[in-house]
């Protein structure tokens, strides 16, 4: 959390698949319906606090920065970055796969209280109910010394 307040750490630059895989939140919800969506997935989220809405079948993010209750809850960069690969599925009655979309990995860039269509779904193929899962990324991974060697510390 300091990092991405005080060192000015406005999120991912670039996609490794690895540490997205084993670095990310891991969210997902359940749409039953067609119809008007808005939520959040909570948790320590780096002061990002990211709106996923699903409406006329698009998927869309937005940076939610402006009307915050409590100053200081969120990220109030000018810009913030998050890396994430969003998948849909749905079902039939008996578990098999009916049909699947993803983003794929990707890199979002949002200004304050920026929004973006991040899935434009084709009417034809959506079945309901529709499974949505997302990994996110919020800030990028600290770099890690490789070699066996520790770095010299006198206090230590």
């Amino acid at each position: 959390m300091l990092r991405a307040e005080q060192d000015s750490e406005v999120g991912p630059q670039e996609i490794n698949k690895e540490e997205l895989e084993g670095n990310s939140m891991r969210c997902g919800r359940k749409l039953a319906k067609d119809g008007e969506y808005c939520w959040r997935w909570t948790g320590f989220n780096f002061g990002f606090d990211l709106l996923v809405t699903y409406t006329n079948r698009y998927i869309i993010f937005k940076r939610n920065t402006l009307n915050q209750p409590c100053s200081g809850s969120v990220s109030l960069q000018p810009r913030r970055s998050i890396a994430f690969r969003l998948r849909l599925a749905s079902f039939d009655s008996s578990g098999k796969l009916i049909c699947s979309r993803t983003t794929g990995y990707q890199i979002l860039t949002l200004e304050k209280d920026q929004e973006q269509v991040v899935m434009n779904l084709d009417s034809k193929l959506l079945i309901f109910p529709l499974y949505i899962c997302c990994n996110f990324l919020y800030i990028s991974p600290e770099k890690r010394i490789e070699n066996n060697r520790h770095p010299e510390n006198p206090e230590n």
